[in-house]
């Protein structure tokens, strides 16, 4: 036992997050897994409604495996970072056909599946079977690098690995399942990124930032991301109650989610409406909004087109039980308050 480690799991005692709907008294691996995928650049109070729903509908390895990728995706709409939902389908079917139905137990296994990269792997190791493995994502980074003010060097990869090494130097030997999930809560609940309640954090006797009063600098910032700006506007075919969808590919930023025919350049909106059905026309255009994603900025336009056209594609509005993009789904919303 570290300082850091002893002081966290004392800490966890009484403040920590023990009623969380993933814990219980005999840890449940595929409970713990799901969210572990749904924590993954999410935060538990956004995560915990979603959670529930998705347990409430696959209880277990085999009823997810063996459900439609659909409705996978329309349990995930609105959570973002679609290709987490896919992965969590995808594994659930090799665990039924290569481990039997059972969820792995061995660190090795576990991180050749779809979607568990080392940190995952290590959380679900130790939350679920109390094994010493150390996790390192994004909270976890964040105490770590403060604690002991970790530089950033020029190579990422080198930052990287020294968080990883002072992670696996703080492992406790016992109580590795609390000391995770201790970590994990006192960078989510104290350690914040902004305004950390530092006079309240158990660590405050030694740690590096809250000596030298550089919370605000640690850690430090990895290069600036460019937000790519675009337009889309949404070419809405309604017929009736119905309205047109598709299912959009694997590499589209919605990939494996059903969306409205779309362009990037507005003179194609005419072309597309007639080469869809020459006797359609334009009935309205909603007010344009702003979606945002990790690495870009979407304004959304959309034009309401009537249609005689009734195709397979066509679905009433209170029958989407699919996955939808964010934006998709609020514009569907609006049309049913409309009716």
């Amino acid at each position: 036992m570290t300082y850091l480690s002893d002081s966290i799991i004392e800490w966890y005692e009484k403040y920590g997050r023990k009623k969380l709907p993933w814990k219980s008294i005999e840890p449940n691996p595929f409970h713990i897994w799901v969210s572990e995928i749904m924590l993954q650049q999410t935060q538990v109070t956004t995560v915990v409604p979603y959670f529930q729903k998705f347990i409430a509908r696959f209880p277990n390895i085999h009823t997810l495996a063996i459900a439609r990728e659909d409705e996978v995706m329309s349990l995930w709409s609105g959570l973002g970072y679609y290709a987490r939902a896919r992965n969590l389908h995808k594994t659930s079917k090799i665990i039924e056909k290569q481990f039997n139905g059972f969820f792995p137990t061995s660190f090795h296994d576990l991180i050749s599946l779809p979607g568990i990269g080392r940190s995952t792997a290590g959380a679900i190791m130790s939350l679920a079977y109390n094994q010493s493995y150390a996790i390192l994502d994004g909270n976890v980074k964040r105490v770590l690098a403060r604690f002991h003010q970790v530089s950033r060097p020029g190579s990422e990869t080198k930052y990287e690995s020294s968080l990883w090494d002072l992670a696996n130097k703080h492992l406790p030997n016992k109580e590795n399942d609390k000391y995770t999930q201790a970590i994990m809560d006192l960078g989510a609940t104290i350690c914040k990124r902004s305004k950390p309640d530092c006079d309240i954090c158990p660590l405050k006797t030694k740690c590096q930032s809250f000596h030298f009063n550089t919370q605000d600098a640690y850690p430090m910032p990895a290069k600036k991301i460019r937000i790519r700006k675009m337009n889309k506007t949404f070419i809405v075919f309604r017929n009736r109650e119905k309205i047109y969808l598709e299912k959009r590919t694997l590499n589209d930023i919605w990939g494996g989610l059903w969306s409205f025919m779309e362009t990037e350049d507005k003179k194609n909106i005419q072309a597309i409406i007639k080469d869809f059905d020459r006797n359609s026309k334009i009935v309205k255009k909603l007010e344009p909004f702003i979606h945002k994603l990790s690495h870009r900025e979407i304004k959304i336009n959309t034009v309401i087109v009537e249609t005689s056209k009734n195709t397979d594609n066509f679905f009433a509005l209170n029958e989407i039980n699919f996955g939808l993009p964010k934006p998709v789904a609020q514009i569907i919303e609006h049309l049913k308050l409309e009716r």
